[in-house]
């Protein structure tokens, strides 16, 4: 199993906690584990949120997307509001 390592700015904090975890098989299967902390749907929907800024930050920061940051979340939101009209897998609410 390959796993990214902790962020050297996180890993000396002592409270500091991992909230969620999600693979990827090679079949394509997707599998998460969240934390207790995220025991309210409204705080993961305000994750998944910081989540995108996060992602479209990171995209930007190491040139992987040539864009804005802007640009980048946009694309991000904009593909994930598909993904749960016209999921490419199984039913998002199933």
């Amino acid at each position: 199993m390959i796993e990214l390592p902790i962020p050297e700015s996180i890993s000396s904090e002592e409270k500091a906690r991992e909230l969620i975890r999600m693979w990827h098989s090679e079949d394509g299967e997707l599998t998460v584990t969240i934390d207790g902390w995220l025991d309210n749907p409204n705080v993961c929907g305000r994750l998944i949120v910081d989540l995108a800024v996060l992602i479209a930050k990171e995209y930007v920061a190491t040139d992987v997307w040539r864009g804005t940051l802007e640009a980048a979340l946009y694309r991000i939101l904009s593909a994930a509001d598909v993904e749960i009209q016209n999921p490419t897998h199984s039913p998002v609410l199933e």
